[in-house]
């Protein structure tokens, strides 16, 4: 959609993480859910092309410990799998035709 490409790489976009990123100390999942247009995929861009050229000049403080933890992870509501049991609990309209059942 051209409004998201419009968006993302922004200067707009790049204020916003700036912002985000103070306010929630570099947690990157926080960060997605308030960046607009913004999924998972965008962590690792944020963090190449806008947090750490900010930290780099002194613009923004340095929570690369937290990046660390949240640049690769997925934020916990948004799992569902359930760790240990090789189960996955799903949603009826998440199944959609995308998951299937071989127990015939």
């Amino acid at each position: 959609d051209a409004f998201e490409v419009k968006c993302k790489c922004s200067d707009e976009e790049e204020k916003d993480v700036l912002k985000y990123y103070a306010q929630f100390k570099g947690d990157l999942n926080k960060m997605v859910e308030c960046v607009m247009l913004s999924s998972d995929a965008d962590k690792e861009r944020w963090v190449k092309d806008y947090i750490n050229p900010a930290i780099e000049n002194g613009d923004v403080e340095d929570y690369k410990d937290m990046i660390k933890k949240t640049v690769g992870s997925v934020p916990s509501k948004n799992k569902t799998t359930t760790k240990g049991s090789g189960k996955k609990k799903v949603d009826e309209a998440e199944l959609d035709d995308s998951e299937e059942d071989d127990d015939d």
